[in-house]
């Protein structure tokens, strides 16, 4: 007859915790526009590249409203950061403000880029 193994236990190192990241740096907010539904990009060069919370949109001519582009509408009330970056550009960040209380149903949103040295 055998005997049963015994029971062992080992002992194991405790984990530490990884390092907490720090937040990005929140961009710097030029202007914010309040409106009641969407937004106007007449942005100049019009190559803008439109970034909203994260998600390129396209460029500042797709979403003038003018000519062929088409307004910019919103999920629903609340804050959007928006990018507006080019190459060659300095970039340049706004925050819409959709509410319900907003004089203006679209913003119009008239930024001109300035030239990176």
């Amino acid at each position: 007859m055998t005997a049963p193994a015994a029971a062992t236990t080992a002992e194991v190192a405790p984990v530490p915790a990884p390092a907490p990241v720090p937040a990005p740096e929140p961009p710097a907010i030029g202007k914010t526009f309040e409106c009641r539904r969407g937004a106007e990009f007449h942005v100049d060069p019009e190559e803008t590249q439109v970034t909203i919370d994260g998600q390129l949109i396209g460029t500042a001519d797709e979403w003038d409203g003018a000519g062929g582009g088409k307004e910019w509408i919103f999920p629903g009330p609340g804050d959007y950061t928006v990018k507006l970056s080019l190459a060659g550009f300095q970039t340049q960040w706004v925050r819409i403000r959709v509410t319900p209380s907003a004089k203006r149903e679209f913003a119009k949103v008239n930024n001109e880029l300035e030239e990176s040295h």
